[in-house]
This record gives structure tokens, sequence and C-alpha cells, in this order.
């Protein structure tokens, strides 16, 4: 039943990450796939409530829930109900990536199915590489969208242009969208590379960095490029040395929450502006005019912040109901900090950073610690990219989560035995990843269970392939 509730669940979330391509194929049909995702973390709720996991799985994700509890009076208002539903569904969104987190973490086995799983996502997301390569070089879209109405009353997407050349979208929606995708994979490269000491997974790993690095630069949505180089400088860190970075994760989190926090408040057109003529001279990419109407966009949420202040503490759905003076929404924020401040009050952003801090302060197996790396380096690049865009709202947040409930499930399952198997050697991770033989019988083998859980199969491992220097 759990593997069943892993592969339904991932093939759930695959199914969001073609955006456009299914809004404009499937039109109102494409909010079945909201459903399924509701029908799937019932599912699960119910199969970890019967297994005594429930109270553990909320326990550590119930600071998550202040976001759409602030958001929860916006239904209550006809005209932003559906805007501000659409942020509620996304914590639901949170939720089932922490649910299957948890349930890979403790019956997840590198099999067969596993290797079909990983392949289609990344089919996923090379095809909309690829869909992008097309745009970029014939500068045209593959998907016209001109801002069309779905039956819900959202957007379905939107092409833009900067200075006469098309933003390249892929199967998104928007160039945004596609931009958020391009970073999110990188960052999975980077962690692929840290993760698996193979030297073919970590060729095959540089060559995916920059073909998506290359779409990243060349797609005009410049919003990624904090979070994803935030998350190669610590992953650089991390391959090279990754006991010193390890022992300071909560502050390397904590000094780029300042970083950003700062950003918010000081604004970026400038540094925007010095950074183009420094390294983006000539180049399209490097105009700094959106820098400069993003500042003007985070100054007025912080006017209006400063001009009611009540909805630090309600939030701007409810502050709105007690206070005339409240806007209820402000529509173009561009940056997560000042829209959770205002719409969520501090109370809801407080929840996160604590949900987060709480996950990377989470002591773990010693065999386990790369989880807690790539749980950091996907939570530097939604900070960063949440400078200057909602990126909670974005695909990129997918993974995130999904390495947070990771986590979550390793520390339910940790017991004396695998809490002192050794370090992962290069040999534990490479059979794991690209499924080496290990060092038993093929009678052993053949014996095996399907229903043996992760943790049992690395601590096996452990005990039968020494360490290098044994």
């Amino acid at each position: 039943m759990a593997r069943l509730l892993i592969f339904s669940g991932w093939a759930v979330l695959l199914f969001y990450f073609p955006s456009g391509l299914l809004h404009s194929w499937m039109g109102a049909y494409v909010y079945l796939r909201d459903l399924l995702l509701v029908l799937h973390l019932f599912g699960s709720l119910v199969y970890l409530g019967k297994n005594g996991q429930l109270h553990s799985l909320l326990s550590k994700s119930w600071l998550l829930g202040l976001v759409p509890l602030f958001l929860l009076p916006a239904l209550f208002i006809p005209d932003i109900r559906v805007e501000m539903g659409g942020y509620i569904k996304w914590s639901f969104i949170w939720l089932d990536c922490i649910v299957i987190g948890r349930l890979i973490s403790q019956h997840f086995s590198w099999n067969r199915a596993a290797k079909i799983l990983t392949i289609l996502t990344a089919v996923t997301l090379l095809a909309d590489l690829g869909t992008g390569f097309y745009e970029w070089k014939n500068n045209v879209f593959a998907i016209p969208m001109r801002g069309q109405l779905s039956p819900m009353g959202v957007e379905m997407g939107k092409d833009s242009t900067l200075k006469n050349f098309k933003r390249i979208k892929g199967l998104q929606r928007d160039v945004f969208s596609f931009a958020n995708l391009m970073g999110m994979a990188i960052v999975g490269g980077i962690c692929l590379l840290i993760s698996v000491p193979n030297g073919n997974v970590r060729i095959a790993a540089g060559i995916w960095l920059c073909l998506f690095s290359f779409m990243l630069y060349n797609s005009g949505g410049r919003s990624a490029f904090f979070g994803v180089g935030a998350a190669g400088l610590v992953g650089g860190g991390l391959l090279f040395s990754p006991e010193i970075v390890r022992r300071h994760l909560s502050k390397i989190a904590l000094v780029w929450l300042v970083i950003g926090l700062l950003m918010s408040f000081i604004g970026i057109g400038e540094f925007t502006e010095w950074f183009s003529s420094h390294l983006m001279k000539g180049s399209h990419i490097g105009d700094p005019t959106s820098a400069h109407m993003r500042d003007d966009n985070w100054q007025g949420v912080r006017s209006a912040i400063a001009s009611v202040p009540i909805v630090l503490f309600t939030g701007s759905p409810l502050g709105s109901m007690i206070d005339s003076q409240v806007q209820p929404v402000f529509h173009w924020a561009d940056n997560n900090y000042l829209w959770l401040l205002y719409h969520g009050s501090f109370i809801s952003l407080a929840g996160l950073i604590l949900y987060f801090r709480n996950a990377l302060a989470r002591p773990l197996p010693s065999s386990r610690l790369w989880s807690k790396d790539c749980l950091l380096l996907f939570l530097l690049y939604v900070m960063g990219e949440a400078i200057a865009r909602e990126s909670l709202s974005f695909l990129g947040c997918i993974p995130l989560f999904v390495a947070s409930g990771y986590t979550n499930g390793i520390r339910a399952v940790s017991s004396p035995r695998l809490d002192n198997t050794e370090t992962l050697t290069s040999s534990h991770l490479t059979s794991l990843v690209v499924n080496r033989p290990s060092p038993v019988s093929s009678k052993s083998r053949r014996k095996r269970s399907d229903s043996d859980s992760f943790a049992d199969r690395v601590a096996r491992q452990s005990k039968q392939t020494p360490p290098p220097d044994a």
C-alpha cells in the first residue's frame, strides 16, 4: 500500500509540471489533477493514521498550517476568493509532498519501478528544456497564450517579450514558471553531484547542469538566479568539505534569510543595474527595467503594511474585515517575504521559518546526512527566488517539501542499528543509485522481500560492504 501511495502521488505531482501544455489542451479539465491530489492526500493520511504515524506527521508539520489559516478568511470575500484560494491550494500540495517524502524514507528501495519513475521525471524536465530550446532558437512561442482566463477566472498563461526577444516559457504558462523549473532542475543536479560519488553519475550530472543552466540564463526569467547562485555556492562547499558545511546548516540558512529580508526592504534595482553592466553588458537578459519595477512593487507593499500595521498580526484578509482601510489582497508583491507579511501576518512567516529550522536541526543517522544536504540546497533555492517571486506557489518548491518529509520520516524509523551505521561510502550510494551489484549471493538477492524498507537496505549494505580503507 505504501508503495502504491508513493508512485501514485509522484505521478500526480508530475501531472502539474507541463502546466501550460495542460491548460492549453485540457481547459477546465486540468483541475482534475487537484482532485486527484486531494484524494491521494486523504488516502495517505488514512494510511498513516492506521500505522500510528499521523500524530508524528502533524506534530512536525502543523507550523505550515498557519499560512492557510490566516488566508482562510479570503474565501468569504468574493472578489479575491479564487486568487487566494490558489495559494491555499498550495498548502495542500506542500502537505502531500511531505507525506510522499515520509513514505519514501520508510518504504522505498531502489528497484526497477523506482528507476522507471526517475526516468519519467527526467524526461518530463528534458521535454520542457527541449521546448524552451526550440523557442530560443526560433524566437517563437511553442504554445501561444494571450492571457485567456480559465473557467475558474485564473489566467491560463501569458506570452511576454523583452527587447523584441520572446521570453522562453517552454511547456509552462509563463517565463517565470519556466525559469523556476529550470532552476529546480539545476539544484537537483547539484544534489545528485554531491550525493553520488560515482564518476559516470557525476559526468551525467555535469552535463545536466550545463544544459539547464544554459536554458535558465537564456529564458529571461532572472528571479531564479539568486537561489541557484546560493545553492551552487553551498553545493560546492558540500562537494569538497562536507563535514565543515554540515556543522553550520542552520546558520547558512539563517544568513541567507537575513540577506533575503534585507534585500526585500532595500531593493534590487541598483544591484541589478550594476550586475548587468559588469557581467551581462549588451545582453537583453541584463535589462534592469523589471528590477526597478519590482522595487516599486515592494515599496507599495511596505507602504501598505506601514499604513495599516494590523495586517502584521491578522493578515490582510481578516484585517480587511476589521478595518475598512485594509486592502484584502496586494496583487503584485513579487516577493514572498513581503507577500506573507502582508497577507499571512508575521506569524505565518515565522511558522515557515521555524518549520525549516527544525527540519535542518533534526539529528539524522550518519548514513542519511546527504538528505539534509539536499534539503538545505532546495531551501536556499526557494528562499533566493522568494526575493523576487512568490516562490512557494511555484513548482520549484515541490522537492523542498518532499525533502523535508523525507528527513521527518527518517527520524521516525531511526533505531540503534541505523544510528550506528557508518557513513555511506562510495560503494553504498552507488549501489543505491546506479544499482551496482552488492557483494551478496544471487540466492540471497532472490529471497530479498520487496517489502524491505530503504532503512533496512542501507543498514544491511553498510554491514556487507567494508569501508574503502578497511
